[in-house]
């Protein structure tokens, strides 16, 4: 038999034990009431000249990042690249060793 006061079971479950409680009134603290605004007006005018030296500072190393990749992309004369120059330089080369057709000369 069963009895009515037995406890059925139950499954595991989490219970919040926080209550709520009531909205305050809104109080000043003392550290709230201890700042003027003209504290608090200055160290914003520092934070944004501080921001204003970083931004400046980053448009710097973008510019200094620019110049580099636009250096990188010119060959530089001194680099053994001078495309045409090597062309005619191997054609020459071609024809001085070939005794079927003509030398071509290069115009240097």
């Amino acid at each position: 038999m069963i009895s009515s006061h037995m406890e059925e079971p139950t499954m595991a479950t989490t219970k919040s034990t926080t209550t709520r409680t009531a909205p305050r009134g809104r109080t000043e603290s003392a550290s709230v009431a201890a700042h003027s605004h003209t504290e608090l007006e200055a160290k914003v005018a520092s934070l944004e000249g501080q921001l204003a030296a970083a931004v400046a500072a980053v448009a710097a190393l973008e510019a200094r990042v620019v110049a580099c990749e636009s250096a990188e992309a010119a060959p530089a004369a001194a680099s053994g690249r001078d495309e045409d120059l090597r062309e005619r330089l191997r054609i020459y080369f071609d024809t001085v060793a070939n005794g079927k057709v003509p030398t071509r000369m290069p115009s240097l």
